[in-house]
């Protein structure tokens, strides 16, 4: 099996491009970036690469697409919450749809068989509700430019690709592991310096996946009959509090979480007048996955442990110089 994945010196991309090259048997791997991708031998040879300058040069895929399988679309403008600019919403359906059905295109024409692409969450909701969790049929009316461009996408991709070829979708929520930025390093931040957080008394559920486990799924949709035509959510199936999520964190880093039981409504009140309810909500909604589907359909659970890749987080954390 030949398997060509976008995005391959990103945080999931550069990490499947790894899982793919040295753990599966008789899989080769064409690695596609903009930049410098994880250089594997094996049997003495290098790892398949193709640079692009952006994901819009059809001519280009065309090329390079001959003899692939399957090709899982893991590229992407990603959510930043600090752009404000008028054009922000056509910048992401440049990126994430009309690049994608580009990619679409010229892998349909080239004979790929299966195209596996990397949505988010954020298309079934921003939050879930207190006891019900999101799932592939739930549907955020209230979308914002990043969830907009990645559900376009979507649909775009079952529209007019999944006569010609497999199309499956995979949202997943919050994603952490060896060498997470964002939200998730900036917790880690806070535990090893000690920062006293008003977190203590929030009691909210959230659902995330270490990137072990969403390579594993990712290779399993890849693969799988089941999956062809699908949409699926993905997570660790642990769902935790934002508090219990620092005390693990804490403890997976050595640090114990410095918590001060704060009302939420407080909190909220605070965030308002400070202009950061986008920051209060991130932390103190729930937002919970239903993997149900994932579980029935492909018959797959996630193979690690949130402990597991809490550990594996904090070490690499620990060893690095971003703190």
């Amino acid at each position: 099996m030949k398997v060509g994945v976008t995005g391959a010196s990103g945080f999931v991309g550069g990490a499947l491009v790894k899982h793919l090259s040295a753990n599966i048997a008789g899989c080769s791997v064409l690695a596609i970036s903009r930049g410098p991708v994880y250089d594997f031998k094996k049997n003495g040879e290098r790892l398949e690469t193709l640079k692009v300058r952006d994901y819009s040069d059809t001519g280009l895929y065309e090329k390079n697409f001959e003899g692939l399988d399957v090709l899982v679309h893991v590229a992407a403008k990603v959510h930043d919450m600090s752009e404000k600019h008028s054009n922000v919403l056509e910048a992401y359906r440049e990126a994430n749809c009309s690049n994608t059905l580009k990619l679409a295109d010229a892998a349909s024409r080239m004979g790929v068989k299966r195209f596996v692409f990397l949505s988010t969450v954020k298309v079934s909701g921003e939050f879930s509700q207190h006891g019900k969790a999101l799932t592939e049929l739930s549907d955020n009316e209230f979308k914002d430019a990043y969830a907009t461009s990645k559900f376009e996408a979507e649909r775009a991709l079952m529209n007019d690709f999944s006569s010609l070829m497999d199309i499956v979708v995979i949202r997943p929520p919050l994603i952490y592991g060896p060498g997470v930025k964002a939200n998730f390093n900036t917790m880690m931040v806070w535990l090893v310096r000690k920062i006293p957080l008003p977190l203590g008394s929030i009691q909210n559920k959230r659902s995330l996946v270490s990137i072990d486990n969403l390579i594993d799924f990712i290779v399993v949709c890849s693969e799988h009959p089941a999956a062809a035509n699908e949409v699926f959510m993905v997570s660790d199936c642990q769902d935790l509090s934002i508090r219990d999520i620092l005390v693990k964190l804490g403890g997976a880093l050595g640090y114990s979480a410095k918590l001060i039981a704060v009302p939420e409504l407080f909190l909220r009140v605070l965030s308002k007048v400070l202009g950061k309810q986008e920051v209060v909500n991130r932390l103190c909604n729930s937002l919970v996955v239903n993997c149900d589907k994932a579980k029935e359909l492909l018959d797959w659970s996630p193979p690690f442990s949130l402990d597991e890749g809490f550990k594996k987080t904090a070490e690499h954390f620990l060893s690095s110089d971003v703190k």
